[in-house]
């Protein structure tokens, strides 16, 4: 990798101070509305396919003539996704704790699906300038697209931090495109500049730890409503309905079919319930006088603050004191709910079976991001310890002394390294618990060595 002049191009920065003017400060978010509605429809799929196919190639052998007219295609949407990079914020207000009921799952956001093409359109558009040798324009993309990334998790949904992070990762590779021609500045202190995290997902997981309340609303006031012994059962079998067929547990059947299941289901937990309910403390006698659906949806209710709670409580923590213990904590509750469409009062509604790997894969992808965020500033540090000693690199890390060695974000520890022969691995192992293919392994070669 060559070295040359170091480079600032921090993110644009937020200074929308003035809240009496929220019109201006939507702007951001109108303008990724456009873009995500200048996408050409007709076209996505096939642009995927090929854009697969391109990033197979390497630089030089990039079909130049048909990326350029994928970037034609995007024209428009590209623009606008700029427009947005240069306002100060966005605000999507989509008013999304409003959502009750089977809404709360329903609620697709198609729009924010779209801006995964803006993102891989970006990407693509930067590829084209680095293999143009038009690296400043490349920078430019690349930083548009960790914007759009950013700005894609502004409804506190789980999804769009999912799709953010997805956006910054193609940008992430692309990065490392650019670090490797020659003449690229070195960015070492505009990565030290990016927030961080990059792609916070706390709101979407907090919002997530909501969503059984959020989908079934009677499980807020289930030990204090006053209902008919028809109206809990109405409640129970209806909501193990939607969430059985939402899951995919169970195979279409008719309506007085599947209700007769979910009744008999409700009469199958109702011991095992009563008992954890009896457990925690409330009266036998008062149960007794309960509606049995009521007593399945008090346990229901208090099975899921369990559930989120004993799993959520662990991101309010560095990435590197959670160490394994969130994604111990869900195994443990997984295994105590029982598999997919086994009946338990551990979990009555199947909502954390259904919720949670969704939950445990976002928090994995989340650090997995800002841990190759400090592996490339890490390479960037190896990049100014070879200009100021002749082009060598260094044997460890320990060496670097022109400026901090960033450490690993997942352990606080600085990252594997190894040199032989002139040639070095930097390697970022996968996030606790994860399988290895999600880890990355960067191989240093000086030029001319």
């Amino acid at each position: 990798m060559p070295h040359s002049a170091f480079q600032f191009i921090p993110l644009p920065a937020p200074s929308f101070k003035h809240t009496g003017n929220r019109r201006m400060a939507n702007r951001a978010m109108l303008h990724i509305q456009q873009a995500i509605a200048a996408v050409p429809k007709e076209e996505s799929q096939k642009f995927y396919q090929d854009y697969e196919s391109i990033f197979d190639k390497p630089l030089s052998e990039m079909p130049k003539q048909e990326m350029q007219k994928w970037v034609g295609y995007y024209r428009n949407a590209l623009a606008e996704t700029k427009a947005a990079t240069y306002r100060e914020e966005c605000h999507f207000n989509l008013r999304v704790q409003d959502l009750r009921g089977m809404d709360t799952i329903n609620f697709l956001l198609h729009d924010f699906q779209s801006a995964r093409d803006l993102g891989r359109a970006l990407r693509l558009r930067a590829r084209l300038e680095v293999s143009s040798g038009k690296l400043d324009d490349a920078l430019e993309t690349v930083r548009q697209g960790f914007q759009l990334g950013k700005d894609s998790t502004e409804p506190e949904l789980l999804i769009n931090g999912l799709i953010g992070i997805a956006i910054a990762s193609n940008m992430q590779d692309e990065l490392i495109e650019i670090i490797d021609q020659p003449g690229s500045p070195n960015l070492y202190w505009a990565l030290a500049s990016l927030p961080r995290p990059l792609i916070d997902l706390r709101r979407g997981l907090r919002f997530e730890m909501d969503m059984p309340e959020r989908m079934f609303p009677f499980l807020r006031n289930a030990e204090t409503a006053q209902r008919t012994p028809e109206e809990w059962q109405k409640l129970m079998v209806g909501s193990m309905n939607n969430i059985t067929e939402i899951g995919g547990m169970s195979t279409r059947m008719p309506e007085w079919q599947s209700r007769l299941t979910a009744t008999a289901g409700l009469m199958i937990i109702y011991p095992e319930a009563k008992k954890r309910l009896v457990e925690d403390g409330m009266s036998r006698e008062e149960l007794d006088k309960l509606p049995v659906a009521q007593v399945v949806a008090i346990q229901a209710s208090r099975a899921q603050k369990r559930v989120y709670h004993n799993v959520f409580k662990w991101t309010s923590l560095p990435y590197s004191q959670q160490g394994s213990r969130a994604e111990d904590m869900t195994k443990a509750m997984v295994a105590e709910m029982g598999g997919p469409g086994q009946i338990s009062a551990a979990d009555p509604l199947f909502l954390g079976r259904l919720l949670l790997p969704a939950v445990q894969h976002a928090m994995a992808a989340e650090v997995r991001l800002q841990a190759r965020f400090a592996a490339i500033q890490t390479i960037e540090a190896l990049r100014m310890h070879a200009a100021a000693h002749g082009g060598k690199l260094p044997r460890g890390l320990e060496e670097v002394t022109v400026v901090p060695i960033p450490l690993n974000p997942a352990t606080d520890k600085p990252f594997p390294y190894e040199l032989r022969d002139g040639v070095a691995t930097l390697t970022v192992p996968p996030p606790v618990g994860r399988p290895a293919g999600e880890g990355k392994t960067y191989v240093i070669r000086m030029e001319g060595r």
